[in-house]
């Protein structure tokens, strides 16, 4: 099996995370744990009611993974849980550690009737902030834009990652396509000059709606990358003696999925010549210079 059609799930590092301490102890159950930190957290609200202002309010008041992570816990209603404002300059924050808030109350495995409820707005909040990072990359690299929304953008692509593996988890395969189709979005407003990086992610959404049946879907995405990469092919077949670089590699290897995908949906045989030229040309791999920079 082609390696672009294998998947790879794991739950995110929490490690990286401000919040490791909350986080563990919502996996290992230990609720009430996590609760008191939470409430001890620096940006919670002291009460006008206690003396000293010792008494914290009922949840943080400015972090809004916390306030949510506080009604989960709190057994309050997950239908009223609030998303956090859909702007870039706070999201490279936040969505990580939204996912990591996901990720840990699934690994709990007390809260199966309220995920489906939070990873559905887990995917409102993405599509928003997927149509954000379209609308301010500003068709780059055609035209300029913003190191933040490219950064910012390359955070949310990269946690998009862990939604998806978190519905793979869950065996939720439409949610899943949809999410994969939601990090498509953001890649190829920021990385569209990035073929190796749009290829993967266009393959990875092309199987998976393959996977729950949209058969057009995955058509259209395999289709795609047939018309943006086969050029590509055809330079390098006219240059053999040229280096081959990594990205090189993986984009071809995009290329050859495609052929793959195409010939599972119409049940042929078809590109044998190109199939067998990839193949070729990714085994030899990375290839050096002249001057032995590169091999």
């Amino acid at each position: 099996m082609n390696t672009y059609l294998q998947p790879i799930l794991q739950q995110p590092n929490l490690e990286r995370s401000k919040k490791v301490e909350i986080w563990t102890a919502i996996t290992e159950n230990r609720l009430a744990d996590a609760l008191n930190q939470i409430a001890e957290d620096p940006t919670a609200k002291k009460s006008g009611f206690w003396p000293f202002g010792k008494r914290k309010a009922a949840c943080p008041a400015t972090d809004p993974v916390l306030k949510a992570a506080w009604m989960i816990l709190s057994d309050k209603a997950v239908q009223d849980l609030e998303l956090p404002a859909t702007n870039l300059k706070t999201a490279g924050d936040d969505f990580p550690e939204w996912v990591r808030m996901c990720w840990v109350l699934q690994d709990n495995g007390h809260f199966e009737e309220k995920m489906g409820t939070l990873l559905q707005k887990t995917v409102n909040w993405l599509e928003q902030l997927a149509e954000e990072v379209r609308r301010r990359a500003n068709g780059y690299p055609m035209r300029s834009t913003t190191g933040d929304v490219w950064f910012t953008g390359a955070i949310i692509r990269n946690w998009s990652t862990s939604v998806a593996d978190l519905f793979d988890r869950r065996q939720k395969g439409e949610d899943k396509a949809k999410t994969l189709h939601l990090k498509c979005k953001v890649t190829s407003s920021i990385m569209s000059h990035y073929p190796n990086i749009l290829g993967h992610d266009m393959i990875e959404a092309a199987v998976a709606f393959e996977a729950i049946g949209e058969s057009a879907t995955g058509r259209r995405y395999f289709d795609a990358i047939l018309a943006d990469f086969q050029p590509m092919m055809q330079l390098l077949q006219e240059h053999p003696d040229e280096q081959v670089n990594e990205e090189d590699i993986l984009s071809m290897g995009a290329l050859l999925a495609a052929y793959e995908g195409l010939n599972r949906l119409n049940h042929t045989g078809s590109f044998g010549a190109e199939r067998t030229w990839l193949e070729a040309f990714i085994l030899k791999g990375v290839t050096r210079d002249q001057e032995g920079e590169m091999e």
